[in-house]
């Protein structure tokens, strides 16, 4: 899944389960931004250094867990150059 910097998405695993718990790959908590909201996960102004893969662990009534992963890639916005810059190429030796 790729997420433009600055957006929102909320990610919504399969339904059917009785309880879903989010993690981050690595066991890492999941970054600011980046929490569960319900069983979803919600990312909010999303950021380059949010990229990764997250995955949820789904429960179902006899407690055995499914894990999904979910790759999600944060593209980095376009920068736009200072008004009145100068850009200097480099001549190759």
């Amino acid at each position: 899944m790729i997420i433009s910097e600055g957006a929102s998405q909320l990610i919504q695993p399969p339904g059917g389960y009785y309880q879903v718990q989010w993690r981050r790959d690595g066991g890492q908590p999941l970054p600011s931004g980046i929490y569960q909201y319900g069983n979803a996960l919600q990312i909010t102004n999303a950021r380059p250094d949010q990229s990764g893969t997250y995955y949820s662990e789904l429960y179902g009534v006899d407690g055995i867990p499914t894990s999904i992963p979910y790759e999600i890639r944060v593209r980095p916005a376009a920068r736009p150059y200072p008004a009145g810059s100068k850009f200097i190429k480099k001549k190759n030796d």
